[in-house]
């Protein structure tokens, strides 16, 4: 029965990390209805950027929420200068662009970090004693700091989409620009609040 509690809580942890990138993709498209094959790559793009601020000796927390806003501008901009222009003339043509916008980020990581993997420090502590038990079963504090983080950004964006004039300008937006613009929604700044927040 440990065995089992502990591969529930690892499995937990892994489809953890999975679901928070999948909700990048549910933020995008509840908010702009549209969906960016890139996010993946921004996502790798922003660890490297962490990566290299922890190299630098930055605190692993601080480099994270600096990738995190650099994230965001990187989403901006992707917004602003290749999707905004393509759906104006053609919003099949997006998809095509973000999947160009994919191959170039791909490649841009590729040259400038090179393809080896690294690591980056966890947040949570991951010493040798630093578990929990259940029973038998013994539980990592990061495994639970992960599923954490999870659940702390579900109850966050449910919040945001449910509860915020944000959120529900967002919602609106995705649904149809063209009647959000008439009843007094930036629709612009709302598509760049989407993307950079995803």
């Amino acid at each position: 029965m440990s065995l089992f509690i502990q591969r529930m809580f690892d499995g937990l942890a892994e489809g953890s990390i999975y679901a928070l990138l999948a909700l990048a993709l549910v933020v995008i498209f509840r908010s702009t209805g549209q969906l960016n094959f890139a996010q993946g790559e921004i996502g790798t793009l922003c660890a490297f950027f962490a990566s290299t601020l922890t190299l630098s000796g930055l605190p692993v927390w601080l480099a994270i929420l600096i990738s995190m806003v650099i994230g965001f501008v990187i989403a901006a901009l992707i917004e602003r200068v290749v999707v905004r222009p393509i759906e104006e003339r053609n919003p099949g043509a997006v998809i095509v662009a973000l999947i160009g916008v994919f191959l170039a980020v791909n490649q841009l990581s590729a040259m400038f970090w090179g393809v080896d993997a690294r690591s980056l420090p966890s947040l949570f502590p991951t010493d040798a004693d630093s578990f929990f038990r259940i029973g038998d079963a013994a539980i990592r504090y990061e495994r639970i700091g992960i599923i954490g983080v999870l659940v702390v950004v579900l109850i966050l964006l449910y919040l945001l989409f449910n509860k915020t004039k944000i959120g529900l300008a967002m919602r609106a937006v995705a649904n149809n620009q063209e009647s959000s613009n008439l009843v007094g929604i930036r629709v612009g700044n709302i598509l760049i609040l989407g993307w950079g927040l995803a």
